[in-house]
């Protein structure tokens, strides 16, 4: 089934205009709200490996090289600050990549189960590239992390800036169903969590 508009672009906006919809921090286990998206004439950043050709004509064939997916780097997995802002920044990469492609394996991994804001970017992702569909664009950049020393709770609060490129929902065929505008300085907290595994860390929540 396709996914709607407002799904579709959920999935390039549901971070910025999740957050802004916040009015708290985020607590392990507490529901993050979902945005609604704001149709837009802009264009959109495209993913990595991208062809200029065939951002210039949406209806092109595609000749988008393979992304390929994060790995977890070893400064990830530390119980630090460091440690902390690592995997942060390696869980974005993630969310960038199930963007880019649709796979949601990594960001999967990388999230716990009870991560409200992760099922929901999972769902119209999900949805997004069903029958063939795809978007384009959407891509996070961190421009600001800042992680505490953890304490003996096992959970971190950090405080992040994003920016969040346009985005295109594109059919089977290339066309373009619909446009979604970029978010600049995005102020946002995370929450995660320290786990028993060689990874040490995972996403639990994003929120204002």
């Amino acid at each position: 089934m396709r996914p709607t508009t407002a799904a579709a672009g959920a999935a390039a906006l549901l971070l910025a205009a999740g957050i802004a919809a916040c009015s708290s921090d985020p607590e392990p286990g507490s529901p993050l709200p979902t945005g609604e998206p704001v149709p837009s004439a802009t264009g959109s950043a495209e993913p990595t490996g991208a062809s200029p050709s065939t951002a210039a004509d949406p209806s092109a064939s595609p000749t988008e090289e393979p992304v390929a997916a994060p790995t977890l780097p070893p400064e990830a997995t530390t119980n630090d600050a460091a440690g902390a802002e690592a995997f942060t920044r390696y869980w974005y990469e993630t969310l960038n990549f199930a963007y880019s492609t649709g796979d949601l394996e990594p960001m999967r991994r990388a999230s716990a189960d009870e991560c409200v804001i992760c099922d929901d970017l999972a769902g119209v992702i999900s949805e997004s590239y069903a029958d063939g569909g795809r978007l384009k664009g959407g891509l996070v950049t961190l421009s600001e992390v800042v992680a505490p020393t953890p304490d003996a709770t096992g959970s971190v609060l950090l405080s992040v800036v994003f920016q969040q490129a346009g985005s295109q929902q594109v059919d089977a065929s290339g066309a373009v169903e619909a446009e979604y505008p970029s978010e600049t300085d995005v102020s946002a907290s995370v929450v995660i969590e320290r786990t028993d595994s060689d990874d040490g860390w995972r996403m639990y929540g994003v929120g204002a």
